[in-house]
């Protein structure tokens, strides 16, 4: 008993150090018992075979012959897995027996006694070879017993201990992450990092985040870390959002799996896809929006995933929607930036040529004016009478830059109502002539069929046709002709000319404002009206060439039932 007392006082003074405290048991045990050798067991996370094993008793040169320590077979087994004492004379004799290996020395007597915790079995003890060769006894077991008691709270305190190292080291390599991270601008590179800072703290075998894209039904873009090049090119497309990674997002909250297979969500896998078991799977939200998911998959040495784990992974996951939440923002605001310049560079261009267009017509009025002022006396009534049709034509020509102008910004604002309503095209295209007739020596051929009809604003589809047929009449042939034609999609309102064509130079600009040909007399800007016309309501205009040469428009329009009920927008 004086034995035990100094043992204890022993174990005491080392009660802060669990591995000197499971040192001190060890070899109080062998001297309590009596026995030549003493070992320590401590079962792994499988519950069966040894994380760690301590022993006393055998010389450090005997420990080298033998090699590998014992990791938890035979009768030691058998004291993890029947969780109780086991006493024998003989130790061979027992039918978990397994022998010894080369060079281990002989041992008869046994006595080991389980350390628990409660109900869960953290380990053994045992001791090999009582003095004098008789066998262990019932003193010795009490003895054990209660040793194993203080075993077990050594390696309770050891656990803890490690566990709070091992939290604080992923504590440290959090921060270190975030501080990476920080000084990160390229996305995919910081989500790389999340990724690999997870398989690390996490112990997880697989990694992958995928972010979701607009339409938020598939990943955008998916990152992952623990597969090879080749691997991953034999299993083909990348994941986009199926099975149990769905079930995180729509459920907006982690899922910790011990097999991925049993989840009802589980889609499998893959062909050449490696097999995955235990899983972990967390949103990546911001502000209560799910935008990803960040999953974890084969916990390394363990079967399943922890709390804690799920917590990294958490903190891990923000940081990924911060990170991609900000990469958005930065954009859009890139784009407002670059959609404002576009604006400004748009407006000062706008103002140059209006400023441009003005000046040309307003040179010469003032020219025809200075020179009927200058040579009143000496100008005949010819000759003031060209003057005086020059500068009104060049006054026209002001006014329809002005009205086309103002047109056009009341179409683009929105502010000019619009009326929606079954047109006749035959109709229209009539008083299109009657308000811009045909000039002398230039033929129209109308091929419009009667029961054309379509959606849309008269008022637009006249001005439409009767700005085509002053674009013909001035760069056009003396031939003109005006044709509709339908199918199920709509109809095709054509006006083409027997001229020269468009410049392809001028193609891809065509539709533009003050877009014009060097010969052109018009503003450069009935085209583009043209274009804001069709699309106000639905249409559209595009330029070919004819077949036979010459300048071919057509302006799609859609059928009334195509546009469903006619209706006004204002």
């Amino acid at each position: 008993m004086r034995a035990l007392v100094d043992a204890v006082t022993a174990i005491t003074r080392v009660q802060d150090d669990p591995e000197q405290m499971l040192e001190q048991i060890v070899e109080a045990a062998r001297t309590v018992s009596g026995a030549e050798y003493a070992a320590l067991g401590i079962v792994g996370p499988d519950g069966r075979t040894l994380d760690a094993f301590l022993h006393t008793g055998m010389d450090p040169a005997t420990v080298e012959r033998i090699g590998n320590l014992p990791t938890g077979h035979g009768i030691l087994g058998a004291v993890i897995v029947e969780g109780r004492a086991l006493r024998l004379p003989d130790l061979s004799l027992h039918p978990a027996s397994q022998g010894f290996p080369p060079n281990h020395p002989p041992m008869r007597s046994f006595l080991g006694v389980p350390i628990r915790s409660g109900e869960e079995v953290l380990g053994h003890l045992y001791m090999t070879n009582k003095e004098g060769g008789a066998g262990f006894t019932d003193t010795d077991e009490a003895l054990i017993t209660a040793l194993a008691g203080q075993a077990s709270i050594a390696i309770e305190m050891s656990s803890r201990y490690d566990k709070e190292r091992e939290l604080t080291h992923r504590l440290q390599r959090l921060v270190e992450v975030n501080t990476v991270l920080t000084t990160e601008r390229r996305v995919d590179h910081a989500l790389q990092q999340i990724v690999n800072a997870a398989a690390d703290l996490v112990d997880a075998t697989y990694v992958g985040l995928g972010v979701l894209g607009e339409g938020r039904d598939s990943f955008s873009s998916f990152i992952h870390t623990g597969m090879d090049p080749g691997l991953v090119e034999a299993i083909g497309d990348l994941p986009v959002g199926r099975g149990v990674m769905r079930a995180v997002m729509v459920g907006g909250r982690a899922i910790r799996l011990k097999d991925i297979g049993e989840h009802p969500a589980s889609v499998g896998f893959p062909a050449d896809h490696p097999v995955m078991r235990s899983f972990l799977g967390v949103p990546v939200a911001h502000r209560g929006r799910v935008i990803g998911d960040l999953y974890l998959t084969d916990k390394r040495g363990e079967q399943e995933f922890t709390e804690i784990d799920e917590l990294i992974a958490t903190a891990l996951a923000s940081q990924a929607a911060v990170i991609v939440t900000n990469a958005d923002a930065y954009e859009r605001e890139r784009a407002l930036v670059a959609e404002l310049r576009s604006a400004d560079e748009a407006k000062e261009a706008f103002v140059h040529h209006v400023a441009h267009e003005l000046k040309t017509p307003l040179v010469t009025i003032r020219g025809s004016l200075q020179a009927l002022e200058m040579g009143r006396k000496g100008l005949n009534d010819a000759q003031r009478t060209q003057l005086e049709q020059m500068a009104v034509r060049q006054l026209d020509t002001m006014m329809d830059m002005v009205n086309n102008l103002l047109e056009l910004a009341s179409i683009e604002s929105g502010r000019s109502p619009l009326v929606l309503e079954a047109v006749a095209l035959g109709p229209v295209v009539d008083a299109a002539l009657t308000s811009a007739p045909p000039p002398e020596g230039t033929v129209v051929d109308l091929d419009p069929c009667a029961d054309d009809r379509v959606t849309a604003d008269r008022r637009y589809v006249e001005r439409i046709v009767s700005n085509l047929l002053t674009n013909a009449y001035r760069h056009g042939g003396p031939h003109i002709t005006v044709r509709t034609t339908s199918d199920d999609d709509g109809v095709t309102l054509s006006v083409i000319d027997n001229g020269d064509g468009v410049p392809a130079s001028l193609v891809p600009t065509l539709f533009e404002r003050f877009v014009r040909g060097r010969e052109s007399r018009g503003t450069g800007l009935g085209l583009g009206l043209v274009k804001a016309l069709a699309e106000r309501f639905g249409g559209s205009v595009s330029y070919r060439p004819a077949d036979h040469g010459g300048a071919r428009f057509d302006v799609r329009l859609q059928h009334p039932d195509a546009a469903g009920t006619p209706d006004v927008v204002v």
